[in-house]
């Protein structure tokens, strides 16, 4: 059986570390070895589970990226890769190096990032991607990308256009699919009545996820509504985080916002939500969440960031980022569309057929694969 080596940044809660694990956990056909420059994190102990070889390198400083590099390289030795496939940018810089050192071409970036927001990019990043802009024309086969906004944005900043190849996401849905048991007990946690129109955000805090025009939207359209709800569903939404805290307030929505933290259950959290809104403002490539609403039959409201309205099609509301009165006329049309119990469920049922349709797991598999064994 044919190995593949992946190198990628880190292995926490994350888009492209989930496409990874995704991508191994399905993929038959290859057997395949994880490095992370970090060390911990979520998927470690998920890939582990289910036979994966994981090495941490946790790179701090030159002696232990030397001593990373080696550790690939008595990898290969082992093994004899048909690929060595990295995941973002300090991953695509590491694997580059170790092509340079040991003259190998079997190499291939992963792209999962799209804009680049001095305000908000740290510079360290910024120069990788100069670097690796430099370094396009002549290290990577090929540059994987899971976003066509993102291969664009990164060919406007010196990327080798004729490397890229799309590659959209794929998903097992046998596990991404709606449950009446799961939505009845996740509402029975919060208290929530059946009639209780409950809108869900998935998304980490960070500021690209834009929760401030999300929370002053959701202010707008709440007022005067007795029966409508905002969970935020990810990682730091609890009570502890002050700046959170103190925007709830300031919306005056302290008790109409439920704080849920992180969950793993999230086909248990979409099918328990009316309507899932991505409100981000910036720097999405391709966001799963929206594929993970809509597989589980939910009505989605995205912003126009990346390919989110790509993959919402026409059976969602897309809105322009940071607008916040937009977002809130969406919710509105949205809620005012619920009312119609027959046409909000044909709503859903359509969603789940399109992304099933469109991003499947087998067609990522498939593209890695041929783009693997491809020509030189």
């Amino acid at each position: 059986m044919k190995h593949v080596i992946h190198l990628i940044t880190g292995l926490g809660n994350g888009g492209a570390e989930g496409a990874l694990y995704r991508l191994i956990e399905n993929d038959k056909s290859s057997k395949h070895i994880v490095f992370s420059m970090t060390s911990g994190g979520k998927y470690v102990e998920k890939l582990q589970k289910i036979g994966v070889e994981v090495t941490c390198l946790n790179i701090k400083g030159l002696i232990s990226f030397i001593s990373g590099l080696f550790a690939l390289r008595r990898a290969e030795r082992r093994v004899k890769p048909v690929a060595f496939q990295s995941w973002m940018y300090h991953a695509d810089l590491m694997i580059s190096v170790y092509a340079l050192l040991f003259f190998k071409r079997n190499v291939f970036w992963s792209i999962r990032h799209s804009t680049f927001e001095k305000a908000v990019t740290p510079l360290s990043i910024r120069v990788i991607v100069k670097i690796c802009a430099f370094l396009s024309s002549f290290v990577p086969r090929k540059i994987i990308c899971c976003s066509e906004n993102a291969k664009a944005i990164h060919i406007e900043k010196g990327y080798k256009g004729s490397k890229f190849e799309f590659v959209a996401n794929g998903y097992n849905f046998a596990r991404l699919t709606f449950s009446e048991a799961k939505r009845l007990e996740f509402r029975a946690s919060l208290g929530m009545q059946d009639n209780d129109f409950l809108i869900g955000n998935v998304a980490r805090w960070h500021p690209q996820k834009d929760h401030q025009s999300l929370l002053s939207a959701f202010s707008q359209f709440a007022a005067g509504k007795d029966n409508v709800y905002l969970i935020l569903v990810g990682r730091d939404m609890t009570g502890d985080n002050a700046t959170l805290h103190k925007l709830i307030t300031t919306y005056q929505v302290e008790k109409k916002v439920i704080l849920y933290g992180e969950s793993d259950d999230i086909p248990g959290v979409m099918s328990g939500i009316d309507l899932h809104v991505m409100s981000s403002s910036y720097g999405e490539a391709f966001p799963n969440v929206v594929v993970e609403a809509m597989a589980c039959e939910t009505p989605v409201i995205v912003t126009d960031v990346g390919d989110a309205a790509a993959i919402v099609g026409e059976h969602g509301i897309v809105t322009k980022p940071e607008n916040v009165q937009q977002l809130s006329a969406a919710m509105a049309q949205m809620f005012k569309k619920s009312a119609d119990k027959a046409s909000w469920s044909t709503l859903g049922r359509d969603s789940k057929l399109w992304v099933t349709q469109e991003f499947d797991i087998s067609k990522m598999i498939n593209r890695f694969a041929a783009i693997w064994s491809g020509p030189n």
